[in-house]
């Protein structure tokens, strides 16, 4: 664990910022990531807190860490990955998953989530925050990609899914079935032709619990919350308030409904209510910073605990002409990007 001297009454400037999506928004606006690293570097922030979703490519990602630290050599960056970060690149253009045959095999997710990224980061002077908590002037930072686990999906369309899974994998029916059938509806991240990326890209490999097993979602949330818990756990003595970083939702105040099932269906991959409940049990918790859904938003959600959603997103979901100057999309940033003064 890395830890600042303390200094008493310093106060912290922090920006939080997530999904840049590099790949997608670099198509349409060559200088949108300069106009992103140049505002935050002008706030002069002593921590700058990136969770998630750069991009798939470990080079191109390995590239924006690069520039995030040439434009801010002073400050504490921490980086968590995303579930876009850690997808396996050796299938990004193949339709069907190659999933790791072997319990042996380490699986090219995990290598990303475990050691590649980490390693990235070191040789840049960035923080890998999951499962390396640190404390910066008597602050603690924590952090997880987080996963989900079907807890925020949409509960009207239960048995609806739970009567589809059942014919699609012709089972009969019943109602002792149904929470079941419903996971494993979700399971299938597929609805109506439409699929989420993960089923194809995100591979966790074997169970280290169940070593016969493959990781489902359930389980990878379960295995994320544990590792969360124990970095908690580390600096929870240590430090006077606590920071939260990670990639999913843990607050389904976040989480847009539109009561349609093609909609609906994928609120079941934004987070967990596990993630929200551990938050709210720890008291030095002060912030949940995190990304994934793609709608900026600040809620305070106890006394005690702000929650803040900070995407990017994808440019077309915020302008909608193709080609945007640099004063407005700068304007657009501003309204994306979390700055906390003083943490």
């Amino acid at each position: 664990m890395k830890q600042r001297i303390f200094v008493a009454d310093v106060k912290l400037k922090l920006i939080a910022v997530s999904d840049i999506h590099y790949n997608y928004n670099h198509k349409t606006n060559n200088t949108f990531l300069l106009t992103i690293v140049n505002y935050i570097a002008e706030q002069e922030a002593d921590v700058i807190l990136i969770t998630g979703d750069i991009d798939h490519n470990y080079q191109r990602l390995r590239f924006v860490l690069k520039i995030f630290k040439e434009k801010n050599p002073d400050s504490e960056i921490l980086f968590v990955p995303g579930n876009h970060d850690i997808w396996r690149e050796s299938q990004i253009s193949n339709s069907s998953p190659h999933l790791s045959p072997k319990n042996t095999e380490i699986s090219e997710t995990v290598k990303k989530y475990y050691h590649l990224l980490p390693n990235i980061c070191r040789k840049l002077n960035i923080h890998y925050l999951p499962n390396n908590p640190i404390i910066l002037e008597n602050i603690g930072f924590i952090g997880s990609i987080g996963w989900y686990d079907y807890s925020y999906r949409n509960r009207k369309f239960d048995e609806l899914l739970a009567k589809r899974f059942a014919q699609l994998a012709k089972i009969d029916y019943s109602a002792e079935k149904k929470q079941s059938f419903v996971i494993a509806s979700y399971a299938l991240q597929e609805i109506n032709h439409k699929y989420w990326q993960d089923k194809l890209l995100a591979d966790w490999g074997f169970n280290k619990e169940r070593p016969k097993e493959r990781h489902t979602d359930i389980s990878v949330c379960q295995q994320m919350m544990k590792e969360l818990q124990d970095d908690y756990s580390t600096i929870k003595d240590s430090c006077e308030k606590i920071v939260v970083g990670t990639h999913c939702v843990p607050f389904q105040e976040f989480i847009i409904y539109k009561n349609t099932l093609d909609w609906d269906y994928f609120s079941a991959f934004m987070g967990s209510e596990d993630l929200g409940e551990f938050i709210l049990s720890n008291k030095k918790i002060r912030y949940a910073i995190f990304g994934h859904t793609h709608y900026p938003t600040e809620l305070k959600i106890k006394q005690h605990l702000t929650a803040i959603c900070t995407p990017i997103g994808l440019q077309h979901e915020f302008f909608n002409q193709k080609i945007i100057n640099t004063n407005k999309y700068r304007q657009a940033i501003k309204q994306r990007i979390a700055i906390i003064k003083q943490i």
